[in-house]
């Protein structure tokens, strides 16, 4: 799945849980969804906010539905791992 089909699914998902989750993306889903590349990633890069446990469980949770239905999606797909860039980049 693409990262913008993921990522769409995802929304819908969290919808229908009563959640939302607004974040800055880098990396590879961050050039699909601005239509840069359409190569698959094997995650997404939240850069900022830390990701909420609330938002966590339900990654997993999907990450779950999904793989049940055939697609490869692991827990850790929706991730902070750039966050420590923070540290780095020009504030604002």
């Amino acid at each position: 799945m693409l990262p913008t089909e993921t990522l769409s699914a995802f929304d819908v998902f969290l919808a229908q849980r009563g959640l939302r989750f607004e974040g800055v993306i880098i990396g590879g889903a961050a050039l699909a969804l601005l239509g840069v590349t359409t190569r698959q990633t094997r995650d997404c890069d939240v850069l900022d906010p830390l990701l909420p446990d609330a938002i966590v469980g339900a990654s997993r949770e999907f990450a779950r539905e999904q793989r049940a239905a055939g697609l490869d999606l692991t827990d850790g797909w929706l991730n902070n791992g750039p966050r420590s860039l923070t540290d780095v980049l020009p504030s604002g």
